[in-house]
């Protein structure tokens, strides 16, 4: 039986082990590159030193994961199939 979550070992701003769908492809290296080359500092800039996020959709977990290092609460919404 195939295994349908493996770890990814990567490090992204100094979180190196994620679970991650394994067949998944384009979720992991597109909002990846994203966040380390544009979206990380535009995200925080729009926050302007505020402390919390609401995010919709979740990307499994990526960006809750890394706002972490930056914010004390982030909240993430999704929606149920």
């Amino acid at each position: 039986m195939k295994h349908l979550v493996e770890t990814r070992t990567q490090d992204i701003e100094g979180f190196i082990e994620w679970l991650w769908p394994s067949s998944d492809t384009e979720a992991w290296r597109g909002p990846q590159m994203e966040w380390l080359s544009t979206h990380r500092d535009a995200y925080l800039a729009v926050a302007n030193g505020r402390q919390s996020v609401i995010q919709a959709g979740g990307n499994c977990g990526m960006y809750p994961r890394l706002f972490s290092k930056y914010l004390k609460l982030f909240i993430r919404l999704n929606q149920t199939p």
